[in-house]
């Protein structure tokens, strides 16, 4: 049996507990994914941050982090399987998000 969506509410709290608690997070997202389109994930960033995103920018490298942010890391040639497809990349993105977040405590 598949497992149950979250709830909204559930949706709503996570929202709160990053914007309001000032939770630690980071966004991969392959841009070729087809299966949740990655405007999903500028969406989100905008959201969390509470600024508009220009996507505008040139993303040209394989791994780009938009902005200067290292929270949001759009996969470039990469679909909904970023963790297989690009597994290295993957990694040293969330290697690094951790180092940095255990520094800044």
């Amino acid at each position: 049996q598949p497992l149950p969506l979250p709830s909204r509410e559930h949706n709503d709290h996570f929202l709160y507990l990053v914007q309001e608690k000032e939770i630690p997070y980071v966004i991969v997202h392959g841009e070729d994914d087809s299966v949740i389109s990655v405007d999903h994930a500028y969406a989100l960033h905008s959201y969390l941050t509470k600024t508009p995103l220009d996507i505008s920018d040139d993303t040209s490298a394989c791994t780009t982090s938009i902005d200067n942010d290292d929270r949001l890391f759009i996969l470039k040639e990469c679909d909904h399987l970023c963790w297989i497809t690009h597994g290295h990349e993957v990694v040293d993105i969330l290697g690094n998000f951790w180092s940095n977040t255990m520094n800044e405590k």
